[in-house]
C-alpha cells in the first residue's frame, strides 16, 4: 500500500517481521502503518480505517518504508 502519498509498505504483516507478536498498546505493531492503515469492515459493511493511508505521518512513513526494505528499526519522532 502507498502511505503519506509516496511511501510503499506491505498490505499485510510480513511473516518474518521482527516485531510480530507485540501485544501491548504503544508497541511497534500499534505504530505500524500495516496495522493502522489497513481497511477493516465496519458494522454496515463499509470500510473503516484507524488512519487513512494518505493521512499517515510522512516522517513515520519514510521510516517504515525503510524498515520493510532493510530491517532497520524505525526512529519515530513524537
Amino acid at each position: 500500500m502507498i502511505i503519506a502519498g509516496k511511501y510503499e509498505v506491505p498490505d499485510d504483516c510480513p511473516k518474518d517481521c521482527k516485531f510480530t507478536g507485540c501485544i501491548s498498546q504503544g508497541d511497534w505493531c500499534h505504530q505500524c502503518p500495516v496495522f493502522n492503515c489497513a481497511p477493516t469492515e465496519d458494522e454496515d459493511g463499509g470500510e473503516f480505517y484507524l488512519c487513512r493511508p494518505e493521512d499517515y505521518r510522512e516522517d513515520w512513513a519514510a521510516e517504515w518504508e525503510e524498515f520493510f526494505k532493510t530491517g532497520k528499526t524505525p526512529e519515530l519522532a513524537l
